[in-house]
């Protein structure tokens, strides 16, 4: 689903959306470090701003299977052949 499943990040603006939540997350862990006097590492940073990602990455799957459905493939074939990129046409 490669191709379709990257315009579907964009068709859905989800760079932006990164941007914004990243901002939100340094926020947050400045503030935190701040409250505590204590650094926070990349890691933990990295772990918040994965909960903001999986409701994008589930959006972009959503939308690309309805472009390859629009294009004339047939999304559960990928399934069926274990995510390769031999989809049967419809």
């Amino acid at each position: 689903m490669g191709l379709s499943w990257q315009v579907a990040h964009v068709i859905v603006r989800h760079g932006v959306e990164v941007v914004k939540k990243s901002l939100l997350v340094h926020f947050l862990t400045n503030f935190v470090e701040e409250l505590l006097n204590t650094p926070v590492d990349g890691i933990a940073q990295d772990k918040w701003l994965s909960l903001f990602m999986r409701p994008m990455e589930l959006e972009a799957d959503r939308v690309g299977l309805m472009l390859q459905a629009a294009a004339g493939y047939s999304p559960g074939m990928q399934r069926s052949l274990g995510g390769s990129m031999c989809w049967g046409r419809l």
